[in-house]
């Protein structure tokens, strides 16, 4: 049998080893702050986002992570959009929001792409509506459209598709446009329809 000791060496030496493993473990654990990361986007779907390098799991437009403390490097990534970078630094603690805001890829829609907007509206709007105003956005590949019949008008958010070379209309016409709704629509394109709306009821709504 052992002596006592060497069972005492023993418990001393497990003791150390306890006491240091428990630090080590508050110290790494404190050592840690969150980031919610917000994408302004349609949807996630082929993206793509990195920390200083390493991949992230991307669970939906809106996704909380837990980082370790210090300066961060965030790269997102999406076919037919600008890549997007940032950069921040998480103290100790620290819960910070990051929104995502992507602009679309800048080559550019063809000329004749304004008027094929107009005749595949044209096909597709309700019987009485005519197209009043069409504005455009990131080289003719986005387009706010005003609709109406003359008792009542509507709006549109159409995006040229470069690959399929034809139009696809994102939101509306009778899309309620809300804060969420916006959220699918580049930022340029969002802050034009919230100023026309604005304009004209005056308030707008930040439900979801």
């Amino acid at each position: 049998m052992p002596s006592r000791k060497k069972i005492t060496v023993i418990l001393m030496v497990l003791f150390v080893v306890l006491l240091a493993t428990t630090i080590l473990v508050k110290k790494s654990s404190g050592n840690i702050g969150s980031a919610e990361v917000v994408f302004q986007l349609p949807d996630v779907q082929h993206i793509s986002a990195k920390i200083n390098g390493r991949p992230l799991s991307i669970q939906g437009l809106d996704t909380h992570y837990v980082l370790a403390a210090g300066k961060k490097q965030l790269v997102v990534t999406k076919p037919g959009y600008a890549e997007f970078s940032t950069t921040f630094t998480l103290k100790k603690g620290q819960a910070v929001i990051i929104n995502i805001f992507m602009k679309p890829d800048t080559q550019q829609a063809p000329a004749t792409a304004t008027k094929n907007l107009t005749d595949a509206l044209t096909h597709s709007l309700a019987p009485g509506f005519l197209i009043q105003q069409s504005v455009y956005f990131y080289d003719n590949t986005w387009a706010v459209v005003q609709v109406s019949n003359g008792s009542n008008t509507a709006i549109l958010v159409a995006q040229y598709n470069l690959s399929g070379k034809s139009w696809e209309i994102v939101l509306g016409p009778g899309t309620f446009f809300d804060s969420t709704s916006l959220k699918r629509v580049p930022a340029d394109v969002a802050s034009y329809m919230y100023a026309q709306h604005f304009a004209t009821h005056g308030s707008f709504s930040s439900d979801g």
